[in-house]
């Protein structure tokens, strides 16, 4: 879930077609030196998300969206009013389908988890 103005082109274009994607990454460890020609290296994880997209306009809705997503950063966060909650949209994301990649080492892990299927494939790959 995100939040984002009542106007715009992003939400324009989720009116239009609302499959999506994201990406998520992370460095887990420092870039390694290399010798001159060899590639750097760095410890990495990323996921993909991908599925629909879903733009909250009821009152209500957005504003118990808002004040969970700042319970997130600020346990204490006092509730947003809904004069507040009706100066932006959220917007929900229901995810069908996550891939993903992980280096560590020089090997990369590849897997892709389907929601809709509930399977899970993995594979393996050197570089």
């Amino acid at each position: 879930m995100f939040h984002c103005a009542l106007t715009g082109k992003k939400l324009d274009y989720l009116k239009a077609n609302p499959q999506v994607c994201f990406t998520v990454g992370r460095q887990s460890g420092q870039v390694r030196r290399h010798a001159e020609r060899d590639p750097c290296h760095v410890d990495n994880d990323s996921v993909i998300c991908y599925g629909g997209a879903r733009i909250i306009e009821n009152l209500e809705e957005p504003k118990r969206a808002l004040d969970t997503f700042n319970r997130c950063f600020q346990l204490d966060a006092e509730e947003i009013s809904p004069k507040d909650a009706s100066k932006c949209y959220a917007v929900e994301i229901n995810i069908t389908e996550m891939t993903g990649r992980q280096d560590r080492e020089g090997k990369r892990t590849y897997w892709r988890y389907s929601f809709e299927k509930a399977a899970v494939l993995r594979g393996s790959a050197q570089e």
